[in-house]
């Protein structure tokens, strides 16, 4: 990484970097090596970042490799930005770049210093066009991809557990809400007699179905769903009649479009709940002392499986267990969202993320918690031949295939 460091610093005569690194790169390494090449003595810094926790890490690194940057530098989540002097900074570093967007984008534009660095291990194409309008396109781009950190040994060498899993089709035990009019009486059927509830317009029907059952039911309503949403696309004329009378009813393209989304969120909710019984049989198998680290989809998830430990922000304890896991005090902890970024996890040796999603940057943000650790071991989920295998081999593509594990359970 030195070797890095000192090569991306003799190319400092560029006036703005963009740096596309890997999470656990050391992207701030290199932006401090940029910053030393540019700071005069009345330089003045400024780092905008995405959470506190970040901010701290920015300013116990300064203090450990550059503390004679300490003092004229200033460090803020971009939520601050409409409270920031516009012509006090010579330098403005960019950490978490992939945030910017919106209205945050906007008041960047308002700034104007000599020198930007943008920084983030999951940019996408319009997070790297915002930069180009923020720079008027001169800036270099500094990238590297996972793999190669991996072949110069900056990043540990990862081992992924691609673990397959099955629906149950024996066990009636959901019930997939067909409609919710809270001024209908709800019926609740069985199945195989879902039909003549449907027909009946005066009741909401509930049925009751097993996973397989329930995986057909919502994925036919969001391709239905997904079909109005086209059909918008077409001259009135070319319409059919349910769609010309959901717009006899309001409905708009956009209105189809968030029903489709919201359907998808349902989906994968539905993934990640029945993937409980699935979870507890895999940690069950564990070596005795493992140290586990757990994605779970959301609060109610993570209280679920292990409430104790579970980390998210409406548990006040939730700093002190972080705290906890990395002095070895514990040895898991159950997480949602709230540690993606900004959290680093020492010696974990299984990084478990129950459900992913079609978002990469939030997929890798969980796989680079574990960053610390000597030989991470990643296992996820996922049910064969849906969305929520595609999920998973999306986020493979990134890898190498020997260090790709397929398993069942």
């Amino acid at each position: 990484i030195e070797d890095f460091v000192r090569s991306v610093g003799e190319l400092s005569f560029h006036q703005h970097f963009l740096l596309n690194l890997p999470p656990r790169f050391g992207k701030s390494r290199v932006s401090t090596e940029l910053i030393n090449k540019w700071v005069t003595e009345e330089s003045k810094i400024l780092i905008l970042s995405g959470a506190n926790s970040t901010n701290n890490q920015w300013l116990e690194n300064l203090q450990s490799y550059n503390p004679h940057l300490l003092d004229i530098t200033d460090v803020y989540c971009y939520q601050s930005l409409h409270k920031i002097d516009r012509e006090k900074y010579d330098i403005i570093c960019l950490d978490e770049a992939d945030l910017i967007t919106g209205e945050r984008f906007k008041q960047l534009l308002e700034f104007n210093p000599d020198h930007w660095i943008a920084m983030s291990g999951t940019l996408e194409e319009e997070d790297t066009d915002l930069f180009r309008q923020l720079t008027k396109n001169k800036f270099f781009n500094v990238e590297v991809q996972f793999q190669k950190a991996v072949d110069w040994g900056i990043l540990p060498e990862p081992k992924l557990y691609a673990v397959k899993l099955e629906f149950d089709d024996t066990k009636p035990y959901l019930v997939y809400y067909a409609s919710k009019d809270k001024k209908k009486k709800n019926e609740i059927v069985e199945y195989r007699f879902r039909w003549d509830s449907l027909k009946n317009k005066k009741v909401n029907t509930l049925i009751k179905c097993t996973e397989v059952q329930y995986h057909e039911l919502i994925c036919n309503e969001f391709e239905r769903w997904k079909g109005y949403e086209q059909e918008f696309n077409l001259e009135p004329g070319e319409r059919s009649d349910t769609i010309n009378f959901l717009i006899s009813k309001g409905f708009s393209q956009s209105t189809c479009r968030d029903k489709k989304m919201r359907l998808g969120n349902e989906r994968k909710k539905f993934f990640a709940d029945i993937k409980n019984r699935h979870f507890k049989k895999l940690f069950s198998q564990l070596p005795q002392g493992s140290r586990v680290l757990v994605f779970c989809n959301d609060t109610a998830q993570a209280d679920l499986l292990n409430e104790e430990f579970s980390v998210h922000s409406n548990k006040p304890d939730s700093i002190e267990l972080v705290e906890q896991f990395n002095t070895k005090q514990i040895d898991k902890l159950f997480s949602i969202k709230m540690l993606e970024r900004g959290v680093d996890f020492k010696d974990v040796d299984y990084l478990v993320i129950i459900q992913s999603s079609m978002k990469q940057g939030g997929q890798i943000q969980k796989f680079a918690r574990s960053g610390l650790s000597v030989a991470p071991k990643t296992i996820l989920f996922y049910y064969g031949g849906t969305q929520d295998e595609k999920y998973v081999q999306e986020f493979l593509k990134q890898f190498k295939p020997e260090w790709i594990i397929n398993k069942t359970l």
